[in-house]
C-alpha cells in the first residue's frame, strides 16, 4: 500500500462504500462482495481491491483489534500488530517502571497501526487483573492497585516511518486526544528532540518481517535495530525506562553488550508464545520473567512469574499411571523451564516425564492460575486400535492431541473426534517405558482446590 492507496481508503468516499456493503453483507462473502463492487461502484480495480482487502482484514481473529471498531488496516502491519490483551501488559510494563507520578508522557516508536498507543492512552477503566508472586513484588516500584483504579493519565507520541500506515495510524487514533502522530523515522526522531527525558517510558515495535511478510532472523536488521536506538539513547543521556516487542523465538544470546543487563519478559497467550519482550531500566536489572495473559469474558488476567525458581530438568523422569495427574505449565514458564512456585513447594510430590516434555507428574491435583492440571483416566500403546478401545472403554473422544516430539505412523486422530461420551485429551510422550498416549481429562479450578 502507498500514500495514495491510504489516502483512498480514509477518504470519505471509500467510507460511504465500506458503510454500504457492511450493511449488505453482514456475513463476509469476498466473491459476492466483490462482484458488488465492480457492479454497483464506478471505482476503478486497484480501489475495489483496496477495499476488498480492508473489509477481509476487518474479519481477521478479533482479539487483536478489540475496542477498535471502525479502524483501517493493513495486511503486514496487522499480521505483525499486538494483540489486545497483551498491549495490557505493555501498559501495565509503562506504569511498573516509569514515574510513580498519576501523569507520565510515553513514545511509541514503529507505532504501526496504532494498537498500543490506543492502549497506552485508553482513558477507561479496563477490566484487566495482574498477579504478581512473591519474588517479583519487591520489584514492583508501584501498587498494582494503583495501577489498576486510576485512569491512565497519559500523552502518548506515536511516530511511524511508514507514509501509507502513519496516515491509517492517524486515522485511526484521530479521536484520542492524548495523542499524536508524526510520520518520521523514529531514529531521526530520536535524534531531533531537544529533551527525550520528558518521555518517562518509551517502547518500541522494530518491524520483524520483510515487507513479503517473511520473518527477520537477525535482529540487527530489525527495522531500525534495537542496538540502533539504545546508541542513541545513550548519547542524548535518556533517563527513563526503554522496552522492545521482539519476535516469540528471538535468540537472545544475539543481543549486544547493551542489553547484558535487559529484563525479559517472555509472553504467552492462548497457549501459545506470543512475543518477547525486552526492558531497559534504572529500577530493575537482569530479571526474567514468565507471563501468561488469560482472557475470561470481558477480563484479562496477567500473571507474572520471576524466574528464580527450579528447573524442570532437575526433577527425576517417571512413568505416568492411572490416577496420576498431569501438570501443564504455561508456555512462557516452559520457555524458560519453569514451573510454578507452588509446585515447586510440594516437589517431592512431582516428576517431570522425561527432560523434552513440558508435563510434570503429581500424585494430587494442584490449584494454579498458570498452570494447567488433567487427571488421567488411560494410558494406551501408541496405536490407533489400542487407543481407539481405550476411549471407547472410557466412554470419551478426542478433544485434543498434543504430540511431544513423537512420530505416529498412520495415526488418524480424526477418526477418534466423533463427538460421542465424554472430552478426553491425548499427550503421547517418550517414558522411560517407552512411547505411551496418556487419555486425560482437564480439571476445572474447583476441581483442583477441592482435591
Amino acid at each position: 500500500m502507498d500514500r495514495m492507496d491510504a489516502e483512498f481508503l480514509v477518504s470519505e468516499r471509500a467510507g460511504r462504500i465500506l458503510q454500504d456493503v457492511r450493511a449488505k453483507f453482514p456475513v463476509h462473502d469476498e466473491f459476492k462482495i466483490a462482484n458488488y463492487l465492480s457492479k454497483n461502484t464506478d471505482l476503478e480495480a486497484h480501489e475495489r481491491s483496496i477495499l476488498l482487502e480492508q473489509l477481509t482484514q476487518e474479519n481477521r481473529p478479533k482479539s487483536k483489534v478489540l475496542h477498535t471498531k471502525g479502524w483501517f488496516f493493513e495486511r503486514s502491519a496487522l499480521e505483525q500488530a499486538t494483540s489486545f490483551s497483551v498491549s495490557l501488559l505493555h501498559r501495565f510494563i509503562s506504569r511498573m517502571f516509569s514515574s510513580d507520578s498519576e501523569y507520565i508522557q510515553i513514545l511509541d516508536g514503529c507505532a504501526g497501526l496504532g494498537f498500543d498507543s490506543f492502549v497506552f492512552g485508553l482513558k477507561s477503566t479496563l477490566k484487566f487483573r495482574v498477579f504478581i508472586d512473591d519474588l517479583t513484588k519487591e520489584h514492583i516500584k508501584l501498587d498494582v492497585n494503583v495501577i489498576n483504579e486510576t485512569a491512565l493519565n497519559s500523552d502518548v507520541t506515536a511516530v511511524e516511518k511508514d507514509e501509507a500506515i502513519s496516515i491509517l495510524l492517524t486515522k485511526n487514533l484521530e479521536n484520542r486526544r492524548n495523542i499524536k502522530c508524526y510520520n518520521a523515522d523514529v531514529l531521526d526522531f530520536l535524534h531531533d528532540a531537544k529533551d527525550l527525558n520528558e518521555y518517562q517510558f518509551m517502547f518500541f515495535d522494530p518491524s520483524r518481517r520483510t515487507p513479503e511478510i517473511k520473518r527477520i532472523g537477525n535482529i540487527e536488521d530489525f527495522a531500525p535495530s534495537p542496538d540502533e536506538i539504545v546508541s542513541i539513547l545513550k548519547d542524548k543521556n535518556y533517563q527513563g525506562s526503554v522496552s522492545f516487542k521482539l519476535a516469540p523465538k528471538t535468540p537472545l544470546h544475539a543481543l549486544a553488550e547493551d542489553f547484558e543487563n535487559a529484563n525479559i519478559f517472555i509472553v504467552s497467550l492462548k497457549n501459545e508464545i506470543k512475543e518477547t519482550f525486552i526492558l531497559l531500566t534504572p529500577h530493575l536489572q537482569g530479571q526474567k520473567f514468565a507471563v501468561a495473559v488469560k482472557e475470561s469474558g470481558d477480563t484479562v488476567d496477567i500473571f507474572i512469574q520471576n524466574s528464580e525458581v527450579n528447573h524442570i530438568s532437575d526433577l527425576p523422569v517417571a512413568m505416568p499411571e492411572v490416577e496420576n495427574y498431569l501438570i501443564h505449565p504455561a508456555p512462557a514458564l516452559r520457555s524458560l523451564n519453569l514451573i510454578p512456585q507452588d509446585v515447586l513447594e510440594k516437589n517431592e510430590q512431582f516428576s517431570c516425564i522425561n527432560d523434552e516434555t513440558p508435563l510434570i507428574l503429581s500424585e494430587k491435583p494442584l490449584a494454579s492460575d498458570i498452570a494447567q492440571t488433567y487427571e488421567i483416566i488411560g494410558v494406551a500403546q501408541p496405536n490407533f486400535q489400542e487407543v481407539k478401545k481405550e476411549l471407547h472403554r472410557l466412554n470419551c473422544y478426542a478433544f485434543s492431541t498434543k504430540n511431544y516430539h513423537v512420530k505416529l505412523n498412520n495415526f488418524v486422530i480424526d477418526k477418534l473426534s466423533a463427538k460421542k461420551g465424554q472430552p478426553a485429551y491425548l499427550f503421547f510422550v517418550r517414558t522411560e517405558n517407552g512411547v505411551r498416549c496418556l487419555i486425560a481429562q482437564r480439571l476445572t479450578q474447583e476441581k483442583t482446590v477441592e482435591g
